[in-house]
């Protein structure tokens, strides 16, 4: 497992011998958003491995200073979402909870508002989370089902995103990151332990779904 706490003036790849790297740990909280601004997706792919990843997409992002968990500065948008859709048990029902400040909607709908620029210069929107696998990846991201369930956008019974939401919030869907995937479905059906058990939960589920109410 690898841990990065320490900053050098040699790049990583440098100083690391990826041979013996099995696990890469990113500690990272859901409730945060990234602004990638129109020609971030060029920047990310292009982005040179023996050069530091900070200066390599230092004009990335459309906003520098990204909100995090701790933001409680978007009451009014929180209200303005709830009231739209039917009051906050209307919310909860449909997203899984009332809306709070520290999540990614109101987020979002702050910074639409606020800093409209910098919106309208965004090409791509994504968690911390799915930044972070962005990084990896070169590309970017889907969004953690899990991760999407703490943005009061998601309709957690269809889990897709819900577009009375998204129009509250004033977020272009193409915005944000379309594709939704789910850790721990894509590990059951990839790796031999959790595709057996998957397999077994389901035949489980099935049997307790055909018992006699």
């Amino acid at each position: 497992m690898l841990y990065i706490t320490q900053r050098s003036s040699t790049p990583l790849r440098t100083r690391l011998q990826t041979q013996h790297l099995s696990v890469s740990l990113v500690p990272l909280q859901q409730h945060g958003t990234v602004y990638w601004r129109i020609g971030a997706s060029e920047m990310l792919g292009k982005a040179n491995p023996d050069k530091f990843l900070h200066d390599e997409l230092a004009h990335a992002f459309s906003v520098q200073d990204s909100p995090v968990w701790m933001d409680s500065s978007t009451t009014s948008q929180c209200q303005n979402l709830e009231e739209r859709v039917g009051g906050p048990q209307a919310l909860a029902n449909l997203t899984g909870s009332r809306a709070y400040e520290r999540f990614s909607g109101p987020q979002v709908s702050k910074i639409c508002c606020d800093r409209r620029e910098a919106y309208n210069n965004t090409e791509r929107i994504s968690l911390v989370s799915s930044f972070a696998c962005s990084l990896f990846l070169g590309k970017y991201a889907p969004i953690d089902l899990a991760d999407a369930g703490g943005t009061n956008l998601l309709d957690i019974r269809s889990k897709k995103w819900d577009p009375d939401c998204l129009k509250v919030t004033r977020k272009r869907l193409s915005a944000f990151a379309t594709d939704i995937c789910s850790t721990l479905e894509f590990l059951m059906l990839s790796y031999g332990y959790f595709r057996h058990a998957h397999q077994t939960c389901l035949q489980s589920w099935a049997n307790l779904r055909t018992l006699p109410q």
